[in-house]
């Protein structure tokens, strides 16, 4: 494909590196962002996500990705108008759909790189997440689908595709310029990183590719996408090529259909390109073989020449008899006339004109041009991309559409935290998640609020159903409005049908009216999740009782209750000032480690986040935690902080040894007999009585 091209001028290599898409703007990027009619922009001291965000260099790593897929998501519905669910997590961002809602998952890799700041990765994100939306609103992925298996070999598929997406991210981004263009900075920051990924993974060995096609494809993709990023010698070596496919689109395809044929116009261009090269390396072996052919002709011929004569002394050095010679002078004029013949004139034209030979051997020699069929030219085409050079090329154009298109890659999170596990993952992709540091070297604590399903729920109701009642007497307290009364007072109000006592001296006629009302109460349970409590029936047992709590507390009046669930990494709000789902108890789970202590004091100043209320809080596990000195400090910290703590050891009286009041859960039938010996009285004594007349 480099033989006999066109040597541009220095004017028509200008045009290839320059704005030839249109109605553009040059980014301070070097990366062309279109930026709306009006050329509307932020100046270039300021970033999209100052809007959105505000200052983010005080957050952590794993907080600020987190910050980011929120304004992502905000960015994204502004942009579509519609419900998309955003994700993030892994090195590729594309879009799937889940019940007919778009998702968009958003790459976080970036954010390990070191070179750049928090405001840059937060622009990055950003421009990846309008990207997405622009595609969400512009690319109709399914009808392209279907036009490029209908219409391609599948030798071409992955080519076809590659390009497409190329052609295709231009144009939403041009149309998403035109109505938003205060996002041209986002985007810009996004092209300038992705360009040099693009072009890292393009090399080989350092390079960039030397061989025909791969070396094409790479100008191709940088002159679409990356214009001012291109070197002279890449359009110098590719400009008929590149030349045709500016032409082709120009004016810019601004439709899915005027998209697709485009890229149709361009896979053509590819494929004339092999095609010429197919011929002309077959016309160059059909003259070399020519060449070859003659030589070997020209050889033959001098050999039989200097052959003659020997042929002649020995006719005369071997005379034949008389007899013979007759004989053979018959049988050659009868059999070998036409022989003769022939060779009387050939001999005879050989000797008018020497030169008749050579040219009839010519003419009888020449071959026709060499033809090239489909075949050859999707098998050159296929063995192209098969090399190193061409796999890296493909590999590169797949990854940087990966961040643009429907790919489903995996979704490990595997980037962006240290915290490199599926609860930093789901932290950062819930909204209601939450990461607190647990402090002393220990990781961060995840807060989650599972939803749970009905069914593990009510199968622990019908379990307990029957114990209710005794539990929600255990549990009940005088935290209720008492009204009363009060007659035969010396002061208050009086009363008339007392009258006739003052005449007798009595002034006790007065009465008083009022009521007393108490602080409400808060139960909370503490469920452990750690691996010890999947032995036996250990989980079940605790999550019985804790929905034995949750329905017994639901008959009593003035008292909250709190659930949680806790391992070593990982905190499960499952029912919090009455806001979480009553199913979520279902979702309990044995798995990590057992750190009670600091699991009671996250969940102690969640608590008071909503209320001050005296707290019966009930520790379930099966006895074992991380450190036995921190649960036992931890219970007298909160027990002068008006909590009343008991262990509840899950078959196991380990708790004995951790906890000042403990009780032992070995049947669900005497459960609550054991625990209101335990709790009587304790919580009326908190209660705080006031009393108004």
């Amino acid at each position: 494909m480099q033989n006999n091209k066109t040597q541009p001028t220095e004017s028509q290599i200008q045009v290839l590196m320059s704005d030839w898409l249109g109605n553009l703007r040059m980014g301070a990027e070097g990366n062309y962002v279109h930026e709306g009619k009006g050329g509307i922009k932020h100046t270039s001291d300021e970033s999209f996500q100052d809007y959105v965000m505000g200052n983010v260099s005080k957050l952590s790593e794993l907080e600020l990705i987190r910050e980011a897929r929120i304004s992502a998501s905000k960015v994204v519905n502004i942009i579509t108008d519609e419900p998309v669910k955003v994700e993030v997590g892994g090195n590729g961002s594309y879009q799937t759909y889940e019940s007919g809602t778009p998702v968009i998952n958003l790459a976080t890799d970036y954010f390990d790189d070191r070179s750049l700041s928090s405001r840059e990765k937060v622009d990055i994100m950003l421009g990846l997440a309008s990207h997405e939306a622009a595609h969400v609103i512009y690319t109709e992925q399914k009808d392209f689908e279907r036009h490029l298996t209908e219409n391609t070999a599948p030798e071409l598929l992955k080519l076809k595709k590659e390009i497409w997406n190329t052609i295709e991210d231009e144009r939403i981004e041009f149309l998403l310029g035109d109505e938003n263009p205060g996002l041209s900075q986002t985007l810009g920051a996004t092209k300038d990183y992705y360009f040099n990924r693009l072009v890292n993974a393009m090399k080989t060995n350092g390079k960039m590719p030397t061989e025909p096609l791969p070396k094409l494809l790479a100008a191709m993709s940088m002159g679409i996408r990356y214009p001012a990023q291109m070197t002279r010698e890449q359009v110098i070596e590719n400009f008929d090529e590149l030349d045709a496919i500016r032409r082709t689109l120009t004016p810019y395809p601004m439709t899915n259909e005027d998209c697709w044929d485009a890229t149709d116009r361009v896979m053509k261009i590819i494929e004339d390109t092999v095609k010429k090269q197919i011929q002309k390396d077959k016309e160059e072996q059909q003259r070399q073989e020519e060449e070859q052919q003659q030589q070997q002709q020209q050889q033959s011929s001098e050999q039989s020449s200097s052959g003659g004569s020997p042929s002649q002394d020995q006719g005369q050095n071997q005379p034949q008899s008389q007899e013979q010679g007759e004989e053979q002078g018959n049988g050659q004029g009868q059999n070998g006339s036409s022989s003769n013949d022939s060779g009387n004139s050939q001999s005879g034209q050989d000797s008018k004109n020497p030169e008749n030979g050579n040219k009839g051997q010519s003419q009888a020699g020449k071959k026709k041009a060499p033809t090239v069929t489909k075949k050859e030219v999707l098998k050159a085409i296929a063995s192209a991309l098969n090399s190193e050079q061409g796999q890296n090329v493909m590999n590169a154009l797949a990854s940087d559409s990966d961040k643009n298109t429907g790919n489903n890659k995996s979704r490990e999170f595997t980037s962006g935290c240290t915290e490199d596990n599926e609860e930093a993952k789901r932290f950062v992709n819930e909204d209601d998640a939450e990461c607190v540091s647990a402090g002393r070297g220990r990781p961060r604590i995840f807060i989650f609020k599972p939803k749970g399903t009905p069914n593990s729920y009510l199968q622990a109701k019908r379990r307990v159903n029957a114990y209710v009642p005794a539990m929600s007497k255990a549990l009940a307290c005088k935290s209720h409005e008492t009204d009363f009364e009060l007659h035969g007072l010396p002061s208050g109000k009086l009363n008339t049908n007392k009258l006739v006592a003052l005449r007798t001296g009595n002034q006790t006629i007065f009465n008083k009216r009022g009521k007393v009302t108490c602080s409400s109460a808060s139960v909370c349970i503490l469920i452990d999740e750690s691996g010890s409590m999947s032995t036996g029936a250990k989980l079940l047992a605790a999550r019985d009782a804790a929905v034995l709590v949750n329905e017994a507390i639901a008959r009593i009046k003035n008292v909250r209750y709190y659930c949680y669930g806790y391992t070593d990494d990982r905190l499960n709000v499952y029912s919090e000032n009455g806001k979480t789902s009553k199913w979520s108890l279902g979702a309990t789970e044995a798995r990590g480690g057992t750190p009670t202590a600091l699991a009671m004091k996250i969940c102690a100043e969640r608590l008071r986040r909503f209320q001050n209320d005296p707290c019966l809080m009930l520790v379930l596990t099966d006895g074992y935690p991380d450190s036995v000195a921190a649960v036992i400090e931890q219970d007298k910290k909160l027990r002068s902080n008006g909590f009343v703590t008991i262990g509840v050891g899950i078959k196991s009286n380990a708790v004995q040894g951790s906890f000042k009041k403990s009780i032992v859960l070995e049947d669900m039938r005497t459960f609550a007999f054991d625990l209101g010996k335990i709790t009587k009285g304790e919580l009326n004594k908190m209660l705080v009585r006031t009393e108004e007349i």
